[in-house]
């Protein structure tokens, strides 16, 4: 088989198995043409001494414009806030876009104290210091 073919093939069983999905997807990063992200999922020691580890995470993303905007990356908590794209499949939310990544950090962990209030307050300072 030629890699044209293979790639017809692909292409087919692709749009069978996933009819919404084809080989041209869209998404928020091609959509907002992404450069990076990050990733404000982490798991930390509460008071008591256990570990918690967020049922959402939350990721800064950097766009090619110098822009930023806040994604949810699993979960469903964070789609509740105005401005924050549910998924990478979400393109109708339109994103808060944010014109510094320490003003996006911060406004990110804002809303990380909101959902999991027990997350240190030293997170923001540790991110923007690195």
């Amino acid at each position: 088989m030629y890699p044209e073919d293979f790639c017809k093939l692909a292409r087919k069983m692709v749009n069978r198995r996933h009819p919404i999905l084809s080989m041209n997807h869209m998404d928020t990063h091609q959509k907002y043409k992404t450069t990076f992200h990050w990733h404000f999922d982490f798991s930390y020691e509460k008071e008591d001494g256990a570990s918690e580890y967020p049922c959402s995470g939350l990721m800064l993303v950097e766009c090619e414009d110098g822009r930023y905007y806040l994604e949810q990356e699993f979960g469903n908590e964070y789609g509740a806030f105005p401005g924050v794209v549910e998924s990478r499949e979400d393109l109708t939310t339109e994103p808060t876009f944010y014109t510094s990544l320490e003003a996006a950090a911060r406004a990110a962990f804002a809303l990380i104290k909101q959902v999991y209030p027990s997350t240190p307050d030293i997170r923001p300072k540790e991110f923007l210091e690195d």
